[in-house]
C-alpha cells in the first residue's frame, strides 16, 4: 500500500499535461521511476494486449489495475480489486477531461 501511495503522490506531481497517449505513458513511467517503482512494467501502446477503442483511446491491462488513455492524453487508472474504484485520473491537453470510451470493455 505504501508503494501505491508513493506512486499516487508522484503522479500528482506531473509537470505537464500529456497531449497524446505516448506522452501519457511517458509521464506514468516517469512517476513510477520517481516513486522508486522503476521495476514495474507498463505495456507498450502497440503491445498485443493493448485494447484499442473506437474513439482512439487505449486500454492497458496491468496485474491489479487498468489504465485507459484518451487520444488527447487524459487518462484514468482503475483499481480492479473491490468496487473498481478510480485510483488516479489526469486531464489531457488543454485541460480536456478524461472521457470513458463507450466501447470500453468492463474493467
Amino acid at each position: 500500500m505504501q508503494r501505491l501511495a508513493r506512486l499516487r503522490t508522484e503522479l500528482g506531481k506531473m509537470a505537464r499535461q500529456p497531449c497524446n497517449p505516448q506522452q501519457a505513458r511517458e509521464e506514468i513511467l516517469n512517476a513510477l521511476a520517481r516513486a522508486g517503482l522503476g521495476d514495474w512494467t507498463l505495456p507498450r501502446l502497440d503491445d498485443q494486449t493493448t485494447h484499442r477503442c473506437a474513439d482512439g483511446s487505449l486500454r492497458l491491462q496491468l496485474i491489479a489495475h487498468v489504465i485507459i488513455i484518451n487520444p488527447w492524453g487524459a487518462f484514468r487508472i482503475v483499481d480492479q480489486h473491490g468496487p473498481r474504484a478510480t485510483y488516479f485520473e489526469r486531464h489531457g491537453c488543454k485541460q480536456r477531461a478524461f472521457e470513458r470510451p463507450s466501447d470500453l470493455p468492463d474493467h
